[in-house]
């Protein structure tokens, strides 16, 4: 049993993560339908389905979350759901990451979501890191399936929300920082590869 704190940071962690990706993609239609292209796994003829399903997911998703956090009730549905995506996302890393395919744009850096990321070679490629975030990021989604304990949300616990997702925001986007960082020190090092 998780305290009902906890739940509701990642709940609104989650919605955090998965409204704003929606939204980008929504936006940059045809950019996105490129990045899933280039993973090489969606078949050709389903591309177009696909690039327009997946934000879809998302934004529910992402509804369902901030609306559970908002109530303090987290359904496994949402969880488990969540966790779906985020691993099919990791599967396609891991895919092209077998294959030596590390120069694909994930399509999930901060500076991808603000603007043109390929014009200062600001892209997130694929990497490892991306594997471990994902990775707690679906620990988290499927912690949240588990069952609260019953006390009552107090006014303090509501500070400690607030506190506790603006860090989580910052930690999350540092370490997406620090990813991109590392691809551009790489494309510094060996310009051709």
């Amino acid at each position: 049993m998780l305290d009902p704190l906890l739940l509701r940071i990642i709940a609104t962690g989650l919605a955090l993560l998965f409204i704003p990706a929606a939204v980008h993609k929504f936006s940059h239609q045809p950019q996105f339908a490129a990045q899933l292209a280039a993973y090489q796994i969606v078949p050709v003829s389903l591309l177009g389905i696909c690039s327009l399903a997946i934000p879809v997911f998302e934004l529910l998703l992402g509804i369902a979350w901030l609306m559970s956090g908002l109530l303090g009730s987290i359904t496994s549905t949402i969880a488990i759901s969540s966790a779906f995506l985020l691993g099919i996302y990791t599967f396609g890393i891991t895919v092209n990451l077998l294959r030596g395919r590390t120069h694909i744009d994930c399509g999930c850096s901060l500076t991808t979501l603000l603007g043109d990321a390929r014009e200062n070679n600001e892209s997130q490629n694929l990497s490892y890191w991306l594997l471990l975030r994902n990775s707690l990021l679906i620990g988290a989604a499927l912690a949240a399936a588990l069952p609260a304990t019953a006390r009552s949300f107090a006014i303090l616990d509501y500070f400690s929300l607030l506190a506790a997702v603006l860090s989580l925001v910052f930690i999350y986007a540092a370490y997406n920082q620090l990813m991109t960082n590392n691809n551009s020190i790489r494309v510094w090092r060996n310009p051709r590869g």
